[in-house]
């Protein structure tokens, strides 16, 4: 009987848990045993709760602000046994504060990419909506968990099964590995215009040290005036214009996601002075940068706090 520990955040994730919880029922009932038992781990219980097989930390239970008794360790215990260790959603952000990413790809949301990038630069980060390597595993979350457990039953009990299990669950097909995550801004750039495509591409590869008109448009093989025209005509803004807004958004996401200092955030989006940025972000924002960091939304639970969804809504322990 394989046990599996789920390491729930402050953050609601009923979905992938729910995801996961359904994939492994169905395993059970389909082979008529139980072939998976999961209970949640209690980073204040490590010795008595930890015994698992496969540890799956959701959610931002690593991420700068949650407060808990720090998990990091327990984890790396279990992997130095050999256990099967891995992530889903931003809950990669504690396995590579762990060290447990080291010689190991990672899947991640795409949208946090670039804090990931950022706090962990040693990292290879695959643009996939899950992947598992040897004895780690990640996922990008949301509906992908599901792709992800059942081809963990698929490795632990075969593509039978798998096939079963997905039949049971009405899904069409399982996702592999290497598919892509579906970010529909990324998508969505194949309907523009094949040189705008590829100007946005260069700004978004170019965030920390900009790069000027003049090489922007020369580097997509346009003149800085085609380059002007282009913008205004698709996306009704000059390049300049966008690109600011690309590079504020990148350090809105640092902000609102790391520890890292104002002035690191500024640097890494290519502000070389500090008063600058401050103005630029608070006009685009409405308010200064660092104001309210790390502080949850109303309603939402606070460290130390019971965690859970709203009344009259299901939370993440009710699946378990």
């Amino acid at each position: 009987m394989h046990q599996i520990g789920l390491l729930l955040s402050q953050d609601d994730n009923t979905l992938e848990v729910m995801l996961l919880v359904e994939a492994l029922k169905t395993a059970n009932k389909l082979a008529g045993r139980s072939l998976y038992v999961w209970r949640e781990l209690d980073p204040n219980r490590p010795e008595e709760n930890w015994n698992v097989d496969t540890a799956v930390v959701f959610g931002k239970a690593g991420r700068p602000g949650i407060s808990a008794q720090d998990p990091a360790a327990q984890l790396r215990k279990l992997s130095v046994t050999g256990r099967r260790v891995g992530s889903v959603g931003q809950g990669a952000f504690l396995l590579a504060q762990a060290g447990l990413f080291s010689g190991h790809k990672a899947a991640v949301p795409w949208d946090a990419a670039d804090c990931f990038r950022e706090l962990n630069p040693q990292i290879d980060i695959v643009d996939s909506c899950f992947i598992i390597d040897r004895k780690r595993f990640s996922c990008c979350g949301q509906l992908a968990t599901a792709d992800l457990a059942i081809r963990l039953i698929e490795q632990d009990h075969g593509q039978v099964l798998a096939n079963q299990i997905a039949d049971a669950l009405c899904l069409d097909r399982v996702r592999a590995s290497h598919e892509p995550q579906g970010n529909l801004r990324r998508a969505g750039y194949k309907s523009l215009h094949p040189k705008l495509a590829a100007a946005i591409t260069v700004m978004e590869e170019n965030l920390e040290t900009p790069v000027s008109l003049d090489w922007l448009a020369q580097s997509i093989e346009l003149s800085p005036r085609q380059l002007q025209r282009l913008f205004r005509e698709h996306l009704e803004e000059s390049p300049s214009t966008y690109y600011m807004r690309l590079r504020l958004k990148r350090a809105r996401a640092l902000v609102e996601g790391t520890d890292m200092q104002i002035s690191e955030v500024a640097m890494a989006c290519g502000f070389v002075s500090l008063s600058h940025f401050s103005r630029r972000y608070r006009m685009e924002f409405d308010r200064v940068p660092g104001r309210g960091r790390h502080n949850h939304p109303a309603g939402a639970p606070q460290p130390g706090a019971p965690r859970g969804a709203q009344p009259g809504q299901a939370s993440a322990h009710d699946w378990l």
